[in-house]
């Protein structure tokens, strides 16, 4: 079993999760999201934003704009790094 289906088996067992066959494809199931896992979702996210917000109050407005500027400067570098790789990842499993 890979880990995909036993994330979904888990959010299932657990009502967060509604699996259902697909209509047309016998290999597909469609997945919903159940009023309680909606929820849960909603309180996962305020909770993230309150810790990011306790997280990065020592910094000050000037700091967190230059943490930013800094964050998409080495973003910016590493994503042509990262598309190379991908590309020779790939240029190998051709060969």
């Amino acid at each position: 079993m890979n880990v995909t289906s036993q994330v979904l088996r888990t959010l299932e067992k657990r009502g967060l999760i509604n699996r259902t066959s697909h209509s047309t494809d016998t290999r597909a199931n469609v997945i919903t999201v159940t009023p309680a896992g909606s929820d849960l979702a909603e309180r996962a996210v305020h909770t993230v934003e309150a810790v990011d917000r306790t997280f990065f109050s020592v910094l000050g407005d000037t700091q967190k704009n230059e943490m930013i500027h800094m964050m998409l400067r080495l973003l910016n570098y590493i994503e042509p790094i990262r598309d190379r790789a991908e590309d020779l990842h790939s240029a190998r499993r051709t060969t």
